[in-house]
């Protein structure tokens, strides 16, 4: 039952910052793997990892396509795509991702610490 109250938190959370910040709408699938969602090759998939520890410990892990990364990243900085850096890159989906782990666990108790 945690398991499922924690998902739906993160669902809503990853939705409400892509969506607020990215201006970025969500469809939300059951795909085992990104390969097999976005037809994509590995090499063209950027990901970020976030760990966390307290009251339990795990890790975030966020995949996202490396054009959708590009053009997102662009729009975020305020530049045209061909002037985006991978480090701009690199630092805006490590920045998703902390933003999508603190909406989560707000969301989820805003007494955890």
């Amino acid at each position: 039952m945690e398991k499922e109250v924690l998902m739906t938190v993160m669902k809503d959370s990853i939705s409400e910052v892509l969506e607020t910040m990215f201006f970025l709408p969500l469809e939300y699938s059951d795909a085992p793997d990104p390969e097999g969602l976005w037809g994509l090759e590995k090499d063209r998939i950027v990901a970020s990892r976030l760990n966390f520890s307290g009251p339990f410990s795990g890790y975030f892990v966020f995949l996202i396509p490396r054009d959708l990364a590009l053009s997102i990243t662009a729009g975020f900085v305020g530049r045209h795509e061909e002037h985006v850096s991978q480090d701009q890159i690199a630092g805006n989906v490590k920045e998703i991702i902390n933003m999508i782990a603190g909406s989560t666990f707000g969301n989820y108790d805003d007494m955890l610490v």
